[in-house]
């Protein structure tokens, strides 16, 4: 909003009595970026520098955040970072009086003071420690330390990409051990994370407001033409980064990039007036040099790997369905084996034959070999024709006990009910000879009948 006004007021009359008025020809040089969450955490918005955000959006943590919206595609009006600290740069030095917009930013200046600009205890000795030779930090005075800003953030980035390595997987933080203090004093190698927090540490020993940030950052290559003449661009899991931001009175929040390769990508590609120039030929062309993936010598990826890699989750995915499936089906059927053996609790013996019976009667089914029920006279040569492990005495045993269980329960012995559990087994084991080992792995995983 104050880069909007400060390009478009105009004032009218002299000192004291000089009203600010919009101009007649009011324009913006904002652009416009639409943000469309595919599969990114839903629980917060992903917003571009320099943006105008109405009362629709919900701030998180005072100004840590967006909550995230029912709607996954947000459209923004935002100004290229470097256009917008020129614009507010040439407006602080020249502004006739101050507006509300002013006020209000000198407001939120006061509560950014107030957050983000104490050290942990355990890192105060980085004020004495660093010697960045600045004149300003031995009073670590905010409005000192704005006017040495350059020199400060050219500090604090050489100091860390002169004494400490990027490596993309650095060695755990050991438990009980403070995550600056371990990167600062011991392991002296680290990711983005690493560096955005330590930068955001020192920025602050040298009295500048700051503050850590993650999110994800897009090289300028990753955009692409589109018919309609407009750039879009996919980001992923390789684009996550992390950086530091200072807070410069009258300016807002600006970006530091200290991990050691990455630091000359966080200015703007052609400039203002390359963005113009740029605007002649693609009105909506990027107009930033977003960041690079987390690793300096990474190249943006093609439309191949960005498909290998889709591919590859799209299979781990059915992998780890698969393997989800294939224990939870072991486990049933453990379940169901060790019931068919010992009975369920309360189970009466009759209820527990009848059971097992059911299965022998699936068993036959699963094979393609049915018999007729027990209650037939021909059951006990059918079972002995179709399954030659059974003889026509047994068979008709196993029918007598299964009769007795169904209509009367008086009488039944426990040794009766293991007769008809062997005699599943016996089928059991017969039928599993029979089949292709693809069926017996179903007839076990699914059916659970061995």
């Amino acid at each position: 909003m104050r880069t909007y006004y400060a390009e478009n007021v105009v004032f009218t009359g002299e000192g004291d009595d000089a009203k600010p008025e919009l101009s007649a020809n009011a324009a913006s040089s904002a652009v416009t970026l639409q943000v469309e969450n595919l599969a990114a955490n839903s629980n917060y918005t992903y917003v571009p520098y320099g943006a105008f955000l109405n009362d629709y959006y919900q701030v998180l943590g005072g100004d840590g955040a967006l909550a995230g919206q029912s709607v996954q595609q947000d459209i923004f009006s935002c100004y290229p970072r470097k256009q917008l600290e020129e614009v507010l740069e040439d407006w602080n030095e020249t502004k006739q009086q101050e507006s509300t917009l002013d006020q209000a930013e000198s407001a939120y200046a006061a509560y950014v003071q107030a957050h983000c600009s104490s050290l942990p205890e355990n890192l105060s000795y980085l004020q004495e420690k660093f010697d960045l030779e600045l004149e300003t930090k031995e009073s670590a005075d905010p409005k000192e330390a704005e006017k040495n800003w350059e020199k400060i953030k050219t500090a604090v980035v050489s100091e860390l990409a002169g004494n400490y390595e990027f490596v993309r997987e650095p060695e755990a933080v050991p438990e009980g051990k403070d995550f600056v203090e371990w990167f600062l004093k011991e392991s002296k190698e680290g990711n983005s994370v690493h560096f955005a927090a330590a930068a955001t540490m020192l920025l602050r020993a040298c009295g500048m407001p700051a503050r850590y940030v993650v999110g994800y950052a897009a090289p300028a290559s990753l955009f692409k033409g589109q018919e309609d003449g407009s750039y879009q661009a996919v980001l992923e899991d390789d684009n996550a980064h992390a950086w530091a931001e200072v807070y410069r009175e009258g300016i807002g929040w600006t970006v530091v990039e200290a991990t050691p390769g990455f630091a000359a990508l966080v200015t703007e590609s052609d400039g203002a007036s390359g963005q113009k120039e740029k605007e002649a030929d693609s009105p909506d062309a990027p107009g930033e040099a977003f960041y690079q993936e987390d690793t300096p010598e990474a190249e943006t990826p093609g439309i191949g790997s960005r498909i290998f890699r889709v591919v590859k989750k799209a299979l781990a995915a059915v992998v780890l369905t698969i393997t989800a499936c294939g224990i939870a089906a072991v486990i049933r059927r453990h379940i169901l084996c060790k019931r068919r053996r010992r009975g369920r609790k309360g189970e009466t013996l009759g209820e527990q034959i009848q059971r097992i019976y059911r299965s022998f009667a699936a068993l036959q089914k699963f094979n393609k070999k049915s018999v007729c029920s027990c209650q037939k006279e021909r059951f006990a040569k059918q079972l002995g024709k179709k399954y030659p492990v059974f003889s026509e005495k047994t068979a008709q045993k196993l029918a007598n006990i299964v009769l007795k269980a169904c209509y009367s329960d008086q009488g039944l012995t426990k040794k009766e009910c293991q007769f008809v559990l062997d005699c599943y087994e016996k089928l059991a084991e017969a039928v599993s000879k029979e089949l292709s080992p693809a069926k017996r792995l179903v007839g076990s995983l699914i059916f659970c009948f061995w």
